[in-house]
């Protein structure tokens, strides 16, 4: 996606939290896919904890788990596991359990694309410039000079949202909590930004998309930027215990649900959508898991790919 930016630049700085300042780059060997999924026992990783923690964390899980679930393991350098997995395209999403985390026990990572591995919390990778000349984002850091972002919610396994366009090239809209200087302080808000890859799957680029108040319930509208005429597809997680609707629908003079397709193989449904006309909308999927899914459809000249 290629959208205009404005010209205004905050007069603050910005304040990032570096979390993945000082650590090795994990890597993947071969690609990831459901078969290093693993749920282990409670009490065997509190077993794992009292004993050894993370130092013996991935010898011990070679007894439990299967072998493409330790490859993984290795791969993140034994921080974690792959606790879920959906197919999307080229690049696929990851979500992984860190138990030996102070804070940020849960993690989303973009996987088999280039590079192979992608966290989307390793907030030194986001567009500092683009945010600073972003007017909604400089209004509040001039209101909250110690606004920090850090890690959104990462325990839903219906986001982050994946979108996949008519040429192969993907994005992925992901939320961050905005914070008034540190873990504990107040929110302020919810920032977006979108993950974008090539056909090919390159990460191309990291993009500012927003930064809206703090919702009262739930989770804020996920803002997906587009132009008339733009067909998208969004790749859902489908198996037993999510099944969607379209619990509210969209302006219909803006935005238009064209297909959908499920994939038992992948456990992935395809419903694609296009804008037929400028303007803001918004929609809910629903899914029988009891979640929803809110999006706000900007369609705009210079939005979209």
């Amino acid at each position: 996606m290629r959208s205009r930016r404005n010209a205004a630049v905050a007069a603050c700085p910005l304040l990032l939290v570096l979390l993945a300042a000082g650590k090795k780059d994990a890597r993947l060997d071969s690609p990831v896919g459901a078969d290093a999924v693993w749920q282990p026992a409670a009490q065997f990783i509190e077993g794992v904890r009292k004993t050894c923690g993370r130092d013996c964390f991935v010898q011990q899980m070679a007894s439990a788990a299967p072998p493409a679930a330790v490859e993984f393991t290795k791969s993140i350098h034994g921080e974690g596991w792959l606790r879920d997995f959906r197919k999307v395209a080229r690049v696929d999403i990851a979500w992984v359990e860190y138990p030996f985390r102070a804070n940020e026990n849960q993690g989303w990572l973009l996987v088999n694309g280039t590079p192979p591995l992608v966290d989307v919390d390793n907030l030194q990778k986001l567009p500092k410039s683009q945010m600073e000349e972003n007017p909604a984002w400089s209004k509040l850091i001039a209101q909250s000079p110690r606004a920090t972002l850090f890690p959104g919610d990462r325990t839903s396994t219906i986001d982050p949202v994946a979108i996949v366009y008519p040429d192969g090239s993907q994005q992925f809209v992901v939320a961050y909590k905005v914070l008034d200087g540190c873990h504990a302080c107040a929110q302020l808000g919810v920032a977006f930004l979108a993950w974008e890859f090539n056909p090919k799957g390159k990460l191309t680029e990291t993009e500012f998309l927003d930064v809206v108040p703090p919702p009262s319930a739930g989770a804020p509208a996920r803002p997906i930027h587009i132009h008339a005429g733009q067909m998208f597809t969004l790749a859902l997680k489908a198996d037993a215990k999510h099944e969607w609707t379209l619990a509210q629908a969209p302006a219909r003079w803006i935005l238009r649900s064209v297909s959908q397709t499920t994939s038992k193989e992948t456990s992935t449904v395809s419903w694609i959508f296009e804008a037929i006309s400028n303007g803001s909308t918004q929609m809910t999927l629903g899914c029988s898991s009891g979640e929803s899914l809110v999006l706000r459809i900007i369609a705009a000249p210079g939005l979209g790919h």
